[in-house]
């Protein structure tokens, strides 16, 4: 299936098929509160649809936001909403001087996210033990553990789909 890149929106859309469609995201929550810790909603939508959300905890007294829960329509993965989500929570902490950092309990496809992110040198694992959670994002139902306890982005990246940093040119000999 053939795919074009609208880079004017950084959004993604599939030629054949119609499968991913233009993804526009909303940002809800709650009036801070110092005492909680206060959940944010991002939501992604397509043709009026929602189809995908990322729920977030902001922890002020840290200076933290922690992207906990992320559900996407399966019949719309594979179109980086999954991206777009984290792109917009990365914005959101950036402007409000928070510092991502990934929760502890971890789908597979989570720690697919971050580790991809780490890679791209993004991202840094701070050490310990993570837990690996039922694809279905059931945190009563640990079935292993992660390398990493979690995960924090370096600085405030907000495109984290786009291509590795690039890479340093050899002198010639």
């Amino acid at each position: 299936m053939k795919r074009r890149r609208r880079d004017n929106l950084g959004q993604k859309e599939r030629t054949e098929g119609g499968a991913c469609k233009t993804i526009r995201i909303e940002r809800t929550h709650q009036e801070p509160d110092p005492s909680w810790d206060n959940p944010i909603t991002f939501r992604a939508y397509t043709d009026g649809q929602e189809v995908g959300y990322l729920d977030a905890y902001r922890y002020p007294d840290t200076g933290v936001l922690k992207p906990a829960l992320i559900e996407v329509n399966p019949e719309i993965r594979r179109c980086g909403v999954n991206t777009r989500l984290h792109n917009e929570a990365a914005r959101y902490a950036c402007d409000e001087g928070l510092t991502v950092i990934s929760d502890q309990y971890r789908t597979p496809n989570t720690e697919k996210f971050w580790v991809k992110q780490r890679q791209k040198g993004r991202a840094e694992c701070l050490p310990g033990k993570g837990y690996e959670i039922s694809p279905e994002g059931d945190m009563d139902r640990v079935v292993g553990t992660w390398a990493c306890e979690r995960y924090r982005l370096r600085r405030c990246e907000l495109d984290l789909g786009r291509h590795a940093r690039p890479r340093r040119r050899r002198s010639p000999k």
